[in-house]
């Protein structure tokens, strides 16, 4: 017993060591070059595509210029720039990606000098070997690993080899889930009006849900036989594994939903699937050969851990362009959707213009600046169409909160103006609807709201105090009106426009 207490606590305490997360470098521009050595000139590896990340290796300093990471079993750089960054990722380092290096010492002969049997005099030095070549570049380092070696010399950005094949109408497809594509295992398809992630890789069902979900999607709902059938035949042409799906009944047993939050209306369950642990098999996988499925444990989601639970590939499934509510948001440009990511707001397309909900409550003014200091401005709503979009974008991402919109009366009471500088030539005032007049303005009431869950009505309110903060306005008996807020840019002329095209400008953001 004392023995088995003992090694108990070695494997909790191995468990907790190993589930600290690890240094990566991530990318956030649509291609970027993987470099055999610290230097802009340098042989291209490979490549990596918007959101990917890798393990860093060694230590970066602010202020360098290169990050050494580990790339497909051995150690290659990336240039810094402003859409790559150092962060924490969740777990350890995929396997796939890290290796053993060692540093591969100069070579040094263990022979003894050959010497003639008869010594001679001679007038000429002796020979001697040349010693190690003392460098000041870091040398070069082997990979140890077991795997079979791939060279990667021969990939070119956008050109997809082995089984990073692409199928289906991909203009469907953002830009962005198409570049999903290029990792090598996946391969991206589309029907009808989704598009899906093939990724051969063995995870959990937890871990596959979540890399789903980080890439904008979800493991795959299968709603019909038709969708079934076409996942089977792409499984079966392209050999891959057993693949996880989003069914489960991890909540209520027997009780199958999907991951999406869609009820299971569809199902083809494989016979005889009850075991004798049935109870603890919560989530569900697709046979290859079959087509079928089956439920199984969810697999261990701890890092190391995971390999000795279940495994299998898995497919995630995304909305078309065409289906998507929010638009396309690979139109916007790059540094708009990086602030999205840093600053976590949401961010949809519409027309020739993206628009971003800041969830946090500020005053008219700190919502006005952050909208310009990130290249756009407060919203300008044109007409009943954007006003719809509007209205309906707030109420898709809750809670639906009302909004600061870009109008204003603060220069002249009673004359409304745009942030942006356009006309007014729509409005959608509460008071007008209600009293069938036009709007009439108080005095400290100089700033324009939206309140979607009162018919996306206007109604203008204090602007708030812009230096204080609440404290202040306590203090003075004066208004701290703060409420969310929403951004709107310009369509960058020239951003990638696959599987879209936005209508003819209608406004000229300035």
């Amino acid at each position: 017993m004392y023995w088995w207490s003992l090694f108990s606590l070695v494997v909790i305490s191995f468990v907790q060591e190993v589930r600290c997360d690890y240094s990566c470098a991530c990318v956030f521009q649509p291609e970027k070059s993987v470099l055999a050595a610290s230097a802009t000139e340098s042989k291209a590896l490979g490549y990596l595509f918007e959101y990917d990340c890798k393990p860093t290796y060694g230590n970066y300093l602010n202020g360098d210029n290169f990050i050494a990471i580990w790339f497909n079993h051995q150690i290659a750089y990336l240039e810094m720039d402003n859409y790559t960054e150092i962060r924490s990722c969740i777990g350890s380092p995929p396997l796939t990606d890290i290796g053993r290096p060692t540093t591969q010492n100069p070579t040094v002969s263990t022979q003894a000098p050959q010497i003639t049997q008869t010594p001679t005099v001679s007038t000429q030095a002796p020979q001697i070997t040349q010693n190690p070549t003392v460098s000041t570049q870091a040398p070069p380092i082997t990979i140890i690993a077991n795997t079979i070696p791939v060279d990667f010399s021969t990939l070119k950005p956008t050109s997809f080899t082995g089984s990073s094949v692409l199928q289906g109408h991909l203009e469907l497809c953002s830009s962005r889930i198409q570049q999903l594509g290029s990792r090598f295992g996946t391969v991206v398809g589309q029907f009808g009006h989704s598009c899906y992630e093939f990724v051969d890789s063995g995870i959990s069902w937890q871990h596959a849900q979540a890399n789903c979900v980080r890439d904008g999607g979800h493991l795959v709902a299968i709603d019909e036989q038709a969708e079934n059938d076409y996942i089977h035949t792409f499984l079966l042409n392209h050999h891959y594994r057993p693949v996880w799906i989003g069914l489960h009944d991890t909540d209520t047993e027997e009780y199958f939903t999907w991951a999406s939050g869609n009820p299971a209306s569809y199902t083809n369950w494989a016979a005889n699937r009850y075991t004798s642990n049935h109870d603890t098999e919560d989530c569900v996988f697709m046979m290859p050969n079959s087509g079928e499925w089956d439920d199984v444990t969810c697999g261990i989601n701890l890092p190391i851990a995971e390999l000795l639970g279940s495994t299998h590939g898995y497919v995630c499934e995304f909305d078309t362009i065409d289906k998507s509510p929010d638009g396309d948001i690979s139109l916007c440009s790059d540094a708009v959707r990086l602030h999205a990511i840093r600053t976590n707001t949401i961010l949809a397309q519409n027309g020739n213009s993206c628009y971003e909900i800041n969830k946090q409550r500020v005053t008219w003014s700190v919502a006005d600046t952050t909208c310009t200091a990130s290249g756009g401005h407060l919203v300008h709503v044109d007409s009943l169409d954007t006003q719809h979009f509007i209205q309906a974008f707030i109420k898709r991402h809750p809670p639906s909160n009302a909004v600061w919109i870009g109008l204003t009366d603060s220069a002249s009471e009673g004359t409304f103006q745009w942030v942006s500088g356009h006309p007014v030539q729509f409005t959608n005032w509460k008071d007008a609807q209600q009293l069938g007049s036009t709007h009439v303005s108080t005095n400290n009431n100089d700033c324009a709201i939206l309140v979607p869950y009162n018919n996306g009505q206007w109604e203008d309110k204090p602007c708030g105090h812009t230096s204080g903060g609440f404290l202040l306005g306590l203090i003075l008996g004066g208004s701290t009106e703060t409420h969310e807020s929403i951004c709107q840019y310009d369509i960058v002329a020239g951003t990638s426009q696959v599987g879209t095209t936005p209508a003819p400008a209608s406004i000229v953001i300035g």
